[in-house]
């Protein structure tokens, strides 16, 4: 399995953010936003996205429905809170992965997109990259600066955050787990419809 990229499109002009998917050898970028479009950044709206992408020669595959962080299925909250737990176990979160893992395995170098800059305050990471860990052994994470983090690399600094912000739990079994659960719980949207 090739490796699983990520990346937040944040404010990049499209040439700088296609030129960081380029360097990685990124071939499908993965829109995972749940509305893939940007009020602030019009030329990430879907469409616009999909034919700048094409023109570089990469494919588009939009997998909000089962990805995004804000599900549409009222089975996916919990008093008004959408939780990564409920959005990972609906039926749309297995069809999107076995697309993402389907174009993977034909040989696809595929990248999750979402908006946020840095993975560490992204669902890109707590919903989604985290449950592809079995499916992919190689995760890594594109900064808008170029440079690449791998994932253990991401979830030291998750745990380090974690613990910075004194909710840690030397008990737990995994305190990257821990971490990801407590990261999901801060940035889960709420507002259901």
């Amino acid at each position: 399995m090739p490796p699983l990229f990520t990346i937040g499109h944040s404010n990049h002009g499209i040439e700088t953010f296609l030129d960081l998917l380029i360097r990685q050898g990124v071939t499908v970028l993965a829109d995972v936003r749940s509305h893939p479009v940007s009020r602030f950044a019009p030329h990430f709206s879907k469409d616009r996205l999909r034919a700048s992408l094409g023109a570089a020669g990469i494919g588009y595959l939009w997998l909000g429905e089962g990805f995004g962080a804000r599900p549409r299925d009222p089975a996916c909250f919990e008093a008004g809170i959408a939780r990564h737990a409920l959005i990972a176990a609906h039926p749309a979160f297995a069809v999107a992965k076995a697309a993402l893992v389907g174009a993977a395995g034909a040989g696809a170098t595929v990248c999750l997109m979402c908006a946020e800059r840095d993975p560490l305050g992204c669902h890109r990471t707590a919903l989604v990259s985290r449950r592809l860990r079995p499916d992919f052994a190689d995760i890594r994470h594109i900064h808008g600066d170029g440079t690449v983090e791998d994932n253990a690399a991401f979830e030291a600094r998750l745990v380090a955050q974690d613990d910075a912000g004194g909710i840690g739990d030397l008990f737990a079994d995994s305190p990257i787990e821990a971490a990801y659960d407590r990261q999901s719980a801060t940035m889960a949207w709420r507002g259901h419809r």
